[in-house]
């Protein structure tokens, strides 16, 4: 998969030539990605990243916008936890295909998120960063290949 220069005013639907229809079901996470579809992609919250991400939905498109935004903030948070938009990044970056400058910027994320989250209060160190820490692993071990 190649990453591309993001055109923010264009939707997904627009970059991928794809119109879903409407949702057939009516989870969140269905009609949140159908919803988001339509969406000039300069418009998307970090909770639709994080949901798009999470889903390997327009990753070559989505995935730039989202380290973008985690250089602002390493601990930008969706709807559930700060981090959890990280997360999602992390489990994508791994099968993205980012270049080595886009690689290195994800590295000084994660050096950034984790002297953050050392600060953070320990009921969010317990609960949250376990899993966050797995995909820290998993993309390490992933990058060194």
């Amino acid at each position: 998969m190649k990453l591309v220069n993001v055109e923010v005013d264009k939707t997904l639907e627009e970059l991928e030539g794809e119109n879903w229809g409407e949702p057939t079901l009516p989870s969140y996470v269905v009609t949140t990605c159908h919803r988001m579809r339509r969406k000039p992609l300069r418009e998307l919250s970090t909770e639709e990243l994080r949901v798009a991400l999470g889903q390997r939905m327009g990753i070559r498109f989505l995935l730039p916008l989202a380290l973008n935004q985690l250089q602002l903030d390493p601990l930008a948070q969706g709807d559930f936890y700060q981090g959890d938009l990280l997360k999602n990044v992390l489990t994508a970056a791994t099968s993205a295909g980012l270049g080595e400058d886009r690689l290195r910027d994800l590295d000084a994320v994660v050096e950034r998120f984790m002297d953050a989250a050392r600060r953070l209060d320990e009921t969010w160190r317990e609960t949250c960063l376990p899993g966050i820490a797995e995909a820290v692993e998993h993309y390490r071990a992933h990058r060194k290949k």
